[in-house]
């Protein structure tokens, strides 16, 4: 009867613990659960710190300004900035940037390489007896005035954009810049600038509408092995205006995932055509080297204005980086455009954690089965010891 009981004993404990909340060693600025596995580090701030998978009801967070990691139930234990990592997956912020955790947005090309020199130039080092961190200049660095342009002209009409190039490293810099995607509508004034240090050089954008249309491109400007990317948009409408039109992304879809949809809100406006129209609505989705990567045609009547959803199906083949969704209307003699910039990113993979820590339903259903079971255990075991009891 006791071996039955220990035995009792033992696997009740085994279900409880599977069920029961972490309990937590606490300081003043952390806060660790039971169950952590960790490999090539003995703190959790170390370079090589790695956390794994663990079972339990969430109970605990561990919490800092750059490390956050939910704890619990058939849930990964995802990894701060700057651990190192493979995949977004592992990641709390969402992204894996050069095997490195980051909480926003990888660098466009060539930024990383930037982080990368900065680092291995000494970028931090340990400070003295208090154990800081001593931020060190980059030798070779520099910063543009816009992240992009976007320009909008009446067909024959041209235009200037200045773009403003800063030195914000420590010695000499000679930056070039190259166009691609949109050469026949946009020239610049210097193709090779040098820039001394604290300085700035303006650069003229010229643009011209040769023809309507929603033209992409890009200007990639580099300086040794630092590269920054510019996207350029450039919108060219008749003078003729019949119907306008708006094209919006949501904040919320500014982002998507390869093989998700981009969702858009879009508007049509009648503003001179004396009764309903029908009108040619086209669809693109343009790369930043001019390409188009997706196109459709739709025909629409339209009274005074109507609105109206649209998604489009990213493959799952397309390449992350910064894309143009854009539509073009006609009517007669009429022609407008409207277009917004986007950024495709890698699909996360699917962790089953992630699933059940989400659905708060899935998670308490769990939680009752695996108490049924016990219960239901419990009685099985006391019952049949019952009856052996009774008929010794």
């Amino acid at each position: 009867m006791i071996a039955k009981n220990i035995f009792i004993f033992f696997l009740v404990s085994i279900l409880v613990t599977s069920i029961s909340y972490s309990f937590q060693a606490n300081s003043s600025n952390y806060k660790l659960s039971t169950g952590i596995v960790s490999s090539g580090g003995e703190i959790v701030n170390s370079s090589s710190y790695k956390s794994y998978v663990a079972t339990g009801i969430i109970g605990g967070v561990i919490n800092s300004s750059t490390y956050k990691n939910l704890l619990g139930f058939f849930y990964t234990w995802l990894l701060g900035d700057d651990q190192p990592c493979t995949a977004n997956s592992q990641c709390d912020g969402g992204y894996c940037c050069s095997n490195l955790c980051k909480s926003s947005t990888c660098p466009t090309e060539g930024e990383g390489e930037a982080a990368a020199t900065a680092a291995g130039d000494g970028g931090a080092a340990a400070g003295g007896g208090g154990g800081g961190i001593i931020s060190i200049k980059e030798e070779k660095d520099y910063s543009v005035s816009q992240s992009n342009v976007k320009v909008k002209l009446t067909l024959g009409e041209s235009a200037e954009e200045i773009l403003k190039i800063s030195n914000t490293g420590q010695t000499l810099l000679s930056v070039s810049l190259d166009v691609e995607g949109i050469n026949e509508y946009m020239s610049l004034s210097d193709n090779v600038v040098e820039i001394d240090v604290d300085e700035y050089i303006e650069v003229t954008l010229d643009f011209i509408g040769k023809t309507v249309g929603t033209f992409v491109g890009r200007i990639m400007t580099t300086a040794d092995e630092i590269k920054k990317i510019i996207p350029i948009i450039f919108e060219v409408v008749t003078e003729l205006v019949l119907f306008d039109v708006k094209l919006d992304i949501p904040a919320a879809y500014a982002e998507v995932e390869q093989g998700d949809e981009l969702k858009t809100q879009i508007t049509l406006l009648n503003v001179g055509a004396p009764e309903k129209v029908d009108v040619f609505v086209t669809y693109f989705i343009k790369d930043l080297r001019g390409n188009i990567v997706y196109e459709e045609t739709e025909t629409f009547a339209v009274e005074k204005q109507i609105s109206y959803s649209k998604s489009f199906k990213i493959h799952d083949s397309q390449e992350p980086g910064n894309y143009v969704a854009v539509i073009e209307v006609r009517y007669a003699d009429s022609f407008a455009v409207s277009s917004q910039l986007f950024r495709v990113v890698e699909k996360k993979a699917i962790i089953m954690g992630d699933i059940i820590t989400k659905n708060t339903t899935i998670m308490l259903f769990l939680v009752f089965i695996l108490g049924g079971v016990l219960s239901l255990l419990i009685y099985k075991l006391s019952s049949i010891g019952k009856k052996r009891k009774k008929q010794k």
